[in-house]
Formats: C-alpha cells, sequence, structure tokens
C-alpha cells in the first residue's frame, strides 16, 4: 500500500509538473490602443491628425491569475511592446480620405503657407496630401525649423483653425460645426462605456450620419499571429 501511494503521489506530481510546463510555456497576447487628435480646416478641408499607441502584454498562462491579481491592486505590468501610429482623416465636402503612418509620430501640428507642417523628433515635417515627407531644406530655412509650429488652438489664422486633444476631452460628446466648400458639416466625437468607446461622425444635411473612425480602448486578447502583425519584428 505503501508503495502504491508513493506511485500515485508520483505520477499526480508528474502531471503537474508536466501541467506547470505546458502553462509556463504557452502564452496568452494582450493589446491595447489609445489615440489622441488635433482638428485642422480651412473653407474647402478638414483634417484631424491622430496619434495613435499600441502596447503589447505577453502572458504565460501560469503568469496570467498573477497578473489579475496585480492589476486588482493597481500594480502596473511593464509593456512588452510599443508601436506609434498616426492616422489622417482627410474631410472634404463630399469625401472622406484616410491615411496611415507606422511608425511615425507628430505633434505641434500648424499650417504655415498652406501646408501643414509638423514636429516629428524635433524636426520639421509636413503633410504632402497623402503621406508625410520631411521639410526641403529651404523649407527648414524659411520657418526656423519647428520654431513656429504652434501647441495652441487657433481661430481664422491665414483661413485655418485648429482644436487640440479633441478626444480627451471631459464630455460624452463633442461637435466641432464646418463650413467647407460652402456646405455646413460637423464633426461629432462621442465616448461610450465611460470612454473605453470613441468615434468620430461626420454630419452632412445631405446623407446620413457617417461614422469616419472608431476605437475601442480596452485590453483584448488576440492570436500569437495578429500579435505578431501588431509589433512586426525589426
Amino acid at each position: 500500500m505503501t508503495w502504491m501511494r508513493s506511485m500515485l503521489l508520483l505520477s499526480v506530481l508528474g502531471v503537474l509538473f508536466v501541467l506547470a510546463s505546458v502553462l509556463a510555456f504557452t502564452h496568452t497576447y494582450r493589446i491595447t490602443s489609445s489615440c489622441n487628435a488635433d482638428l485642422l480646416w480651412n473653407a474647402d478641408d478638414a483634417y484631424v491628425f491622430l496619434g495613435c499607441g499600441r502596447l503589447g502584454y505577453r502572458l504565460s498562462y501560469l503568469e496570467y491569475p498573477l497578473e489579475a491579481l496585480r492589476e486588482y491592486f493597481g500594480v502596473v505590468r511593464q509593456v512588452d511592446d510599443t508601436r506609434s501610429s498616426t492616422i489622417v482623416l482627410w474631410v472634404t465636402p463630399t469625401a472622406v480620405q484616410t491615411h496611415t503612418a507606422e511608425d511615425l509620430k507628430f505633434d505641434f501640428y500648424t499650417p504655415l503657407e498652406g501646408t501643414v507642417f509638423a514636429n516629428h523628433d524635433g524636426a520639421l515635417w509636413k503633410w504632402s496630401s497623402t503621406r508625410f515627407e520631411k521639410a526641403t531644406a529651404e523649407e527648414q530655412q524659411t520657418f526656423e525649423g519647428t520654431r513656429r509650429l504652434s501647441a495652441f488652438d487657433f481661430t481664422g489664422v491665414g483661413g485655418w483653425s485648429k482644436r487640440s486633444n479633441i478626444l480627451n476631452q471631459n464630455a460624452d460628446e463633442l461637435q466641432f460645426p464646418l463650413e467647407l466648400g460652402g456646405k455646413s458639416v460637423a464633426l461629432v466625437v462621442k465616448r461610450q462605456r465611460k470612454g473605453d468607446d470613441i468615434s468620430i461622425n461626420l454630419v452632412r444635411s445631405d446623407i446620413p450620419v457617417e461614422r469616419i473612425w472608431y476605437l475601442d480602448q480596452r485590453p483584448h486578447i488576440v492570436t500569437k499571429a495578429e500579435y505578431e502583425l501588431s509589433f512586426p519584428k525589426k
């Protein structure tokens, strides 16, 4: 009997060891996203410049219960992977175009002589119809690098207006009435589920309300393939 109990105990310990090993080397993948945005417009066009960041966490199933307990007590886990991107919504009186620049982060969007310029890591860049480009040497000299870029809101300066930080205001809904090409339109920012869901909607008199951008900021469990697509190895 003693021998049988010993063998049974060893079998149970062996199974537990194998199970622990499997849980230690099998991972779950989680991604959290957040964005901020600046709105710029003139008499013909409006631009929403979204600066977005993704945070990636790789956890073994053995770590997962402990991590849930740590989060319950407010202990923040170190991020495993990060990635930035800039999304541009170009709104005209009749259409909306979306363009994405991966691994590029900008701020201080400012129209200068009809072109929107921005700061990227201390250097002057510009928005050129469908993509961001480094400012030319002549533009760098003309605009004194990034010194003329502004972080502040303004109205009607050289025909342009700007509103900053439009996604992170303390309101469930914000409306930005615009006049584009002689037509009255509005951009409406909506926050739902305590701010986890954020959307930008376009309101025009001649068509139904159109949602032109949406983000669910809650953490998402994804597959390994989806995770590696979001955080490609460099």
